[in-house]
C-alpha cells in the first residue's frame, strides 16, 4: 500500500498478485476488518497515488471477501526460469536463473519439457521399436481378428524386437572396429562416417506405462 502512494508502484505485477494471494488464502473477519477501516480512512482526493491506493485496496477486500469460507489454494504465479552461466572479465563462472525463452506462463514450461531437447532424443532402434508399438496396437485393437492370427502376430512382433536389439549390438561391435581402424593413419576416416538422421526426443518431463511387448516392459507415455 505504501509502495503505491508513495509512486514505487504503478503497475500489478506477478510479485504483487502472489502477495495478493497470499494475503487472500489467510483472510478471516478480524483481517477483513481492519482493511475496511484502513482503506475507508484513505482519503482519495489528496493524490492519484492515494486513489489508486484506495482502488486497488477496495479489490483486494472483494477478493478476500469472496474466499472467506474457502480453503487455501495454491497458485502459482511466477515466471519459470531456467539455469544460465556466463564468465565475467576475470574469469569467473557466474549462475543465475533467468527467464525462458518463449515460456511465460507454467502451462508454456510443461509444454517445453515435454516437446524434449538433444539430450533426450531418440536413437534410432528405439525410434524403430516405437513405431513397430504403435503398429502392433492398432493390429491388436481389431475385433474381426482370429485369436490365432493375433497370437502369431505377437509372436512376429516379439522376434522382430528380438532382431532389432540383436542389430544394436552388432552395430555396436561394427562401430568399435571402425573406431580401432581410425587410429591407424593409413585409413580414411571420411568414408565411414555415419550421416545424422532427424531423432525425435523423449520428453524431459514424463510418465511410463507398462507394455509386456517393450523391452523393459515399460514406454513412455506422453
Amino acid at each position: 500500500m505504501y509502495d503505491i502512494i508513495f509512486g514505487r508502484l504503478t503497475v500489478v505485477d506477478r510479485e504483487v498478485m502472489a502477495q495478493c494471494i497470499h494475503v487472500m488464502n489467510r483472510a478471516n473477519p478480524q483481517l477483513l476488518q481492519f482493511m475496511i477501516y484502513y482503506i475507508d480512512n484513505t482519503a482519495a482526493d489528496r493524490g492519484k497515488t492515494y486513489a489508486l491506493a484506495k482502488e486497488f485496496g477496495n479489490m483486494l477486500i472483494q477478493n478476500c471477501r469472496e474466499v472467506l469460507e474457502a480453503a487455501p489454494v495454491y497458485k502459482d504465479v511466477g515466471v519459470p526460469s531456467g539455469p544460465s552461466t556466463s564468465i565475467d572479465n576475470k574469469g569467473n563462472i557466474l549462475y543465475e536463473e533467468v527467464q525462458r525463452a518463449g515460456v511465460r506462463k507454467l502451462d508454456h514450461y510443461v509444454k517445453d519439457m515435454a516437446a524434449g531437447g538433444k539430450m533426450s532424443e531418440y536413437s534410432n532402434r528405439q525410434k524403430v521399436q516405437k513405431n513397430l508399438a504403435q503398429i502392433y496396437k492398432i493390429i491388436k485393437a481389431q475385433n474381426t481378428m482370429k485369436a490365432s492370427s493375433k497370437l502369431a502376430i505377437k509372436s512376429l512382433y516379439g522376434e522382430v524386437i528380438h532382431s532389432i536389439n540383436m542389430s544394436n549390438s552388432i552395430i555396436r561391435e561394427e562401430r568399435n572396429r571402425r573406431t580401432s581402424r581410425a587410429r591407424r593413419p593409413s585409413v580414411n576416416i571420411t568414408s565411414d562416417r555415419p550421416k545424422i538422421a532427424k531423432k525425435e526426443t523423449i520428453p524431459f518431463l514424463h510418465l511410463k506405462k507398462k507394455n509386456p511387448m517393450s523391452e523393459g516392459g515399460w514406454e513412455f507415455s506422453q
